[in-house]
């Protein structure tokens, strides 16, 4: 009688999970396959314009003549995808790819197509590098009004921040716990560039958080 007992008291004691057995293997929020709901309060982009603030470049720039590249008394420069425009020239829709180097070597990377409250496209990306670390964010939105006005509705925002969570909100409710549910208030980044005389002027900037990056005459 007592091998059938002893048996049965095994078996039994394989079913029961041992107090030192891994936990098990859950999908957290914010990763690629279970993303965290996107909330105006998300400090994601904040974070990324400070990272930024170690590549600022404190001196006037230089193009050079083909306007691809801005040179610092330094030994910085700022690399440029494509020519930039002359003086004057309406920056609104325009996408920017550029580099910021130190002397010692590259320190961010900057790509983005303009939001669309500001250059009138529907959808838009921005991705922020330094330090081995990446910032990216892809809006969609949905068409203006009939009545003339913006008509700011997100039909789908994505965010991935620097530490490796990605969050996602589609539709109206995007914008529901931003002040006033304003959709202007989302915590984005925007690579803001504008002409000051012939100086070209960047900023990084989430709402009114800002960082300049660079000036180039």
């Amino acid at each position: 009688m007592r091998l059938p007992v002893l048996l049965a008291l095994l078996g039994l004691a394989g079913c029961r999970e041992s107090l030192y057995a891994p936990a098990p293997n859950r999908v957290p929020c914010g990763s690629d396959d279970a993303p965290c709901a996107f909330r105006c309060n998300l400090d994601c982009a904040s974070t990324t314009v400070e990272m930024a603030a170690a590549c600022m470049q404190s001196l006037q720039g230089t193009f050079d003549s083909d306007r691809r590249r801005c040179e610092f008394p330094d030994g910085g420069r700022v690399l440029f995808s494509w020519p930039v425009p002359a003086a004057g020239s309406d920056l609104a829709a325009r996408s920017w790819k550029i580099q910021i180097r130190r002397a010692e070597g590259h320190c961010l990377s900057v790509t983005a197509q303009p939001l669309p409250w500001v250059g009138g496209g529907f959808d838009s990306v921005t991705e922020v590098s330094a330090g081995g670390r990446t910032y990216r964010q892809e809006l969609q939105m949905t068409e203006p009004g009939g009545d003339g006005g913006l008509g700011i509705s997100p039909a789908q925002v994505v965010v991935d921040c620097p530490d490796g969570r990605r969050f996602r909100g589609e539709g109206p409710t995007v914008c529901a716990d931003c002040p006033q549910g304003d959709c202007l208030n989302l915590p984005l980044v925007e690579l803001s560039s504008r002409w000051s005389g012939s100086n070209l002027d960047f900023q990084l900037r989430v709402r009114e958080q800002v960082t300049p990056l660079f000036s180039c005459r």
